[in-house]
């Protein structure tokens, strides 16, 4: 198989993972006057010095070689889209005050393949011995000029603890948004995180029983790659196997495992059957395609799970024809690396306040971080209707700020998790990141009209930036159908008037803007509205059916 790859994976388990579901404390202000500039990640070191560096229109940035000038045009794109204007890229010459030089200089190992060095004086200089190290120094200087144009002069070394700071996103069985993934690239970047682990599905040419909904179009995933490529985000996929394998499979089931009475696993990929093997690294194949990343990860969590071995005998018999006579059940499938911190919740500040760092373990901390490559937090869907998009985001913000403070450096730079919080208050959100929240029109009652339908909808914004569309019969809704994890997921279905419930996250939409009026989109299942034949509204993938555009009056 390994001929036949475009590029080679090598595979990686789970060293820690915790899923996401915190609450955002409360912002608290940031003292005026502090001994080193507030960032996050803090600042590991700061030497202050007398004067400042002063932002302004005669700004420019100054740099040489083909990676300066790459992280000079991304600086400079951030720095417009955060509101400062348009920042030209020059190469050297003399400097003069107000310049922003960016240097890449291997000659400085001591900063490793992430550190740099800021000196801020009438000059500002990023120095990394890399690309990635020289970028991660200007998303300082971006948290810096969120708070003002007027930064103290000093001087900084700054070097990560861990190389692997990353968040894990399963995006294979509830469709999450592309804009929310951009954004959380942006997020991450922003924070010095540079591993982003999707377990997801791309739309399979080769098997197309396996593109049942939500799947990415490969055009999709190589934008949100490009995206990553450009800063600095690894995204590694995972098509999580041999367990939760249904997503694929669900449509295979020659290649389900079975059990001695003869029921099908359909979410258990039959590791004893050469097919399988060749199916799974298939998609590989195709995923390899789409993927700029070295690595690959194969899920490899809860296959076996509450599961009488005995009922399956073909394990044992595989067991035995690879390793021996001596082979167990249990030597046909081993995941020993996987291990669930938190369970399905977890308490940022309660991690702060314990100065959690990815040495901790359920009931230990180890004294050596020697091995420990570092730790990333993980989102999950098991319950799919729980949260919308928007929810997650605001639950996860906290703890990706954490998570980025204990993989980079001191995992307890502040007294309280307050004054913790408070940094991400004033560094704000990255440059170029949108709010997904906003509701491009104003609650109210309007007529909806689109080819071969019309209806009367009071729009109502909710908390999360959706909204509700209530009609005379009810709020709308999709409903009935296959459910998966607890939605309903199968295209076709239809969307009708229900009840109101303002917890009922099936009731509501977006409103995209599109062909001079706006699709709605569910906001869990992520499928839009169309027409059907015979006059019902019914939800689709987008590239499965012409989405309605409907164009909104009020009455």
């Amino acid at each position: 198989m390994a001929e036949r790859r475009k590029r080679r994976f090598r595979f990686i388990g789970f060293a820690a993972v915790f899923a996401l579901l915190a609450a955002p404390a409360p912002a608290v202000a940031v003292q005026q006057e502090r001994a080193v500039p507030v960032t996050v990640p803090a600042l590991s070191n700061w030497t202050p010095q007398p004067g400042s560096y002063d932002f302004g229109p005669g700004t420019r940035l100054v740099a040489d070689s083909r990676s300066e000038r790459e992280v000079a045009d991304t600086l400079a794109d951030d720095l417009k889209a955060a509101g400062h204007g348009t920042v030209p890229v020059v190469r050297g010459g003399a400097t003069r005050p107000g310049d922003i030089v960016i240097e890449v200089r291997p000659t400085k190992g001591s900063l490793g393949a992430e550190g740099y060095e800021l000196q801020a004086g009438k000059r500002l200089a990023v120095t990394g011995a890399t690309e990635t190290g020289a970028f991660y120094g200007t998303r300082t200087l971006l948290q810096l000029l969120a708070q003002g144009d007027h930064i103290p002069a000093g001087r900084t070394v700054d070097v990560p603890r861990y190389e692997e700071r990353g968040v894990g996103v399963c995006a294979c069985y509830i469709h999450i948004s592309l804009p929310w993934l951009e954004n959380l690239v942006r997020e991450m970047a922003y924070h010095k995180l540079n591993q982003l682990l999707l377990e997801l599905k791309v739309k399979s040419a080769a098997h197309p029983e396996a593109d049942t909904w939500g799947y990415y179009t490969p055009d999709e995933m190589r934008r949100l790659v490009a995206l990553g490529d450009k800063y600095h985000v690894e995204i590694i996929p995972e098509i999580n196997s041999p367990g939760h394998m249904d997503p694929w499979i669900e449509n295979r089931p020659d290649l389900q495992l079975t059990d001695s009475d003869g029921n099908k696993q359909p979410a258990r990929l039959d590791v004893t059957q050469q097919a399988a093997f060749d199916y799974y690294t298939s998609l590989m194949d195709e995923y390899a395609q789409v993927f700029t990343a070295t690595s690959w990860h194969m899920g490899a969590d809860e296959y076996m799970l509450g599961s009488d071995y005995s009922k399956y005998p073909q394990m044992l018999r595989y067991a035995q024809e690879k390793y021996g006579a001596n082979a167990t059940p249990q030597d046909a499938y081993i995941d020993s690396l996987y291990l669930v911190r938190g369970g399905f919740h977890t308490d940022t500040e309660a991690l702060y306040d314990q100065s959690w760092d990815p040495r901790s373990f359920e009931g230990e901390k180890l004294t050596s971080s020697d091995g420990i490559t570092g730790a990333k937090i993980s989102l999950w869907p098991d319950n799919g209707r729980g949260e919308t998009e928007n929810e997650v985001a605001t639950d996860t913000e906290p703890a990706l700020r954490h998570l980025a403070q204990a993989t980079w450096g001191d995992p307890h730079p502040d007294a309280t998790y307050a004054e913790f919080t408070a940094r991400g208050t004033a560094v704000g959100h990255a440059p170029g990141w949108r709010d997904l929240a906003r509701v491009p029109v104003a609650d109210g009652t309007y007529t909806f009209r689109t080819a071969g339908a019309s209806m009367t909808a009071t729009v109502q914004r909710t908390p999360d930036g959706y909204a509700t569309l209530r009609t005379a019969g009810g709020c709308l809704e999709v409903q009935g159908g296959k459910l998966t994890l607890n939605v309903p997921l199968q295209p076709g279905i239809s969307a009708a008037p229900q009840p109101c419930d303002a917890a009922n996250t099936m009731q509501r939409w977006e409103l995209a803007p599109a062909a001079g009026g706006y699709r709605l989109v569910n906001a869990i299942t992520q499928m839009t509205l169309s027409v059907a034949d015979d006059g019902r509204l019914v939800q689709y993938p987008p590239d499965q059916h012409q989405p309605a555009a409907w164009h909104l009056t009020a009455p």
